[in-house]
């Protein structure tokens, strides 16, 4: 009995064990959705439309990877500006930095004394100025932060759906080679029941002298037809497999292309909330709500300050003639100015904010290298398919164009 149990159970353990590593790499809770992977272990490379639908899968990472750079590069950009011009306010002569930190000390004591009237407040001095500083974008950035949040919520819906998906297709391919190993231990146990028979049927033909014609002809046909049928579960249970392979790495290449765009997305929300200083987009919204109201109020009052404006074109003439470029800004943080440490503040602000572009730049950097180094390994393993490859490129950078 044990010998049969060995037979049916010694390559199945195999594979369990081998599926059970892949499970164990899955974290308790929720999957990496950031582990972007380059599998090729069930894909067919000498498969036509198997092959083209993963060079495809790689084209369109690099795509998604260098739009997403474009749109970095440009709030890069914008972030050294102002680290540029805080480098060039502390290299002004004492004589016109002096003049400057007098004009935004007028500025800054007009807020202070404005602040002192009885109103109603609905956020502080420094969340209003955080508030002025980006008046412009703050529309499009509730809209951005509200769209990365529907958007956050869809993707992490879709990537639960196939990796359940993955996990089912690998638990069938588990099932199914199972299957082919049980076939192949029948077809074994079969092929020696019919030796033991024969063997049984002989010795009674030649000890007892038995007319044992009949007995050879009915082990032969029952034993012929096991084995064919033995033959086509085996086969079917092959074609499953085939297929199963087929879709499973459909799934992965399309779960890897998810994945992207799930980090992505987390990034930018990411740094939309950083920028922003809100945890979401209805925070955002009550922020700028308020705002507005702040705003109105704060206008009459500064309405009633004569000298506000014209201290404020004396610091816009003044940074202009010192070479800062984004000089509207500076309105708004006359504390920085005035106040080193304040200053620090800022600039550390600044730095955080591109280092955070940075790293998310160099991620996706190396996700489209990634996937170029992909495509040009599989050039080198198989170059029997590199024109055909090559081609694919071609298309891919006429349409980029």
């Amino acid at each position: 009995m044990s010998f049969f149990q060995n037979l049916f159970k010694r390559k199945n353990n195999g594979i369990r064990t081998k599926l059970g590593q892949v499970l164990s790499m899955q974290p308790d809770g929720e999957p990496d959705w950031e582990d972007i992977v380059f599998e090729r272990t069930h894909l067919k490379i000498h498969d036509s439309e198997q092959r083209k639908q993963y060079i495809t899968g790689c084209l369109q990472q690099m795509k998604d990877a260098e739009k997403e750079l474009e749109q970095l590069h440009y709030e890069y950009s914008i972030v050294t500006s102002r680290l540029t011009d805080i480098e060039e306010l502390e290299r002004l002569p004492d004589y016109i930095l002096n003049e400057i930190k007098e004009t935004a000390g007028h500025i800054t004591r007009i807020d202070t004394d404005t602040a002192s009237y009885q109103r109603k407040k609905h956020m502080t001095d420094e969340q209003f100025k955080d508030m002025e500083a980006l008046e412009e974008q703050i529309s499009d950035g509730i809209a951005k932060l509200s769209e990365t949040e529907e958007y956050h919520k869809k993707v992490k819906s879709d990537l639960r759906r196939l990796n359940g998906e993955k996990m089912a297709y690998q638990y069938r391919l588990n099932e199914l080679w199972e299957e082919v190993e049980n076939y192949k231990g029948l077809a074994f146990v079969c092929f020696f029941a019919m030796a033991g028979c024969l063997a049984l049927l002989f010795i009674l033909q030649l000890l007892l002298e038995f007319d044992t014609k009949l007995g050879y002809v009915l082990i032969v046909c029952v034993m012929a037809l096991l084995i064919i049928r033995l033959f086509i579960k085996h086969t079917d249970a092959q074609k499953e497999i085939d297929i199963v392979e087929r879709d499973l790495n459909r799934i992965i290449t399309l779960l890897n292309r998810v994945k992207i765009r799930y980090v992505n997305n987390k990034n930018l929300q990411n740094y939309l909330q950083m920028k922003y200083h809100a945890q979401n987009s209805k925070e955002l919204q009550k922020r700028w709500n308020d705002y507005v109201e702040e705003k109105e109020e704060r206008e009459k009052l500064q309405r009633a300050q004569q000298d506000y404006t014209f201290y404020q074109k004396d610091l816009l003439r003044l940074l202009r003639t010192s070479r800062i470029k984004d000089t509207s800004v500076w309105l708004h943080q006359t504390a920085a100015i005035i106040d080193p440490k304040e200053m620090v503040e800022l600039r550390h602000g600044l730095i955080t904010n591109r280092q955070a572009l940075r790293e998310q730049m160099e991620h996706n950097q190396k996700l489209a290298k990634t996937a170029k180094d992909e495509i040009t390994e599989i050039s080198k393993q198989y170059p029997q398919y590199a024109q055909e490859i090559l081609d694919m490129i071609g298309i891919y950078e006429r349409q980029e164009k």
